[in-house]
């Protein structure tokens, strides 16, 4: 929460830049999650489906702060738009790591699992030729496309399936 504080001192634009890029990974992680039933497997039914809700929310709002802040930009030449969106998602991925690294380090030091082991567990998870971050490399380099959208991924048809899984009917979408 501290790191974070930090970021309340920039001009609005620049908050809602950051919040921008940070909205684009939380819709990666969602997007993995839901196309991916792997990632969830191991967890209870009642955590599966929490997981799974919250990524379909994730998703179903992946363009609203990117369409503020393009409007916000509208004045700016292309290459300071371009300079600005990357500049912001290399600081919200680089303060997102820092952020998850330090609550995993709080919540394996709470529960007396703090090793060597365990972390070396934690990094083949996520950096394996399989592992989450491993995945979700191809869609984090499309940010850094040229005139990048988070609509140029169309979802629809994940979320409608999802939807369908959760709810037992078809999703209005």
């Amino acid at each position: 929460r501290d790191r974070l504080r930090k970021h309340r001192r920039h001009s609005a634009t620049r908050q809602l830049g950051f919040t921008v890029a940070l909205e684009h990974l939380t819709a990666l992680f969602a997007r993995e999650l839901l196309s991916q039933p792997r990632w969830l497997q191991p967890a209870k039914p009642f955590v599966r489906t929490l997981w799974r809700w919250h990524a379909l929310e994730e998703i179903d709002h992946k363009s609203v702060a990117f369409d503020v802040l393009s409007r916000q930009m509208e004045a700016w030449a292309a290459p300071r738009r371009y300079a600005f969106l990357i500049a912001m998602q290399v600081e919200a991925t680089a303060e997102l790591a820092i952020l998850v690294t330090r609550n995993m380090r709080d919540l394996y030091k709470q529960d007396g699992i703090s090793t060597p082991k365990i972390w070396a567990r934690t990094f083949f998870y996520l950096l394996d030729r399989k592992g989450l971050l491993t995945a979700l490399a191809g869609s984090y380099g499309e940010w850094f496309r040229a005139g990048f959208h988070p609509s140029d991924h169309d979802d629809a048809a994940l979320v409608e399936e999802v939807a369908f899984e959760l709810n037992g009917y078809r999703a209005d979408i």
